[in-house]
């Protein structure tokens, strides 16, 4: 149900008399903070470095697939798949990709268009 018509038949409910469904109940903020949870550079070098021809008794080429998939987002400052999917060869310039998150068909990007500013090289994240 649209949001809006909820909000109009609980206050038309409530200015009918009627009580109010969420008087007992509450919504409150989780109170813990939730655990980082990140990759180290170890743990990143022991999937670049993994074999993944090796972990199965057949071939399994949708393993190395996901491998390198994951290994360019990660090394493209966390380009997400879509974007990775959609990625041309005009999206390099001069040597950089450019990305443009969102809607790259359309080209509805938004003032989402970007590119992987580190300062620090692919071989310097992963040392």
């Amino acid at each position: 149900m649209n949001t809006t018509i909820e909000a109009v038949l609980y206050n038309s409910a409530i200015a009918d008399g009627l009580d109010y469904p969420f008087d007992t109940f509450k919504v409150s903020k989780f109170k813990e903070a939730t655990a980082k949870r990140s990759l180290t550079k170890e743990d990143i070098r022991r999937i670049m470095d993994c074999e993944v021809q090796m972990l199965t008794k057949y071939p399994k080429p949708f393993l190395q697939l996901a491998k390198d998939l994951f290994l360019f987002s990660y090394l493209s400052c966390g380009i997400n798949l879509t974007d990775i999917l959609h990625i041309r060869y005009a999206d390099i310039v001069d040597g950089r990709l450019v990305e443009k998150a969102g809607n790259v068909q359309t080209g509805n990007v938004g003032n989402a268009a970007g590119s992987c500013r580190s300062s620090t090289s692919i071989k310097d994240r992963t040392a």
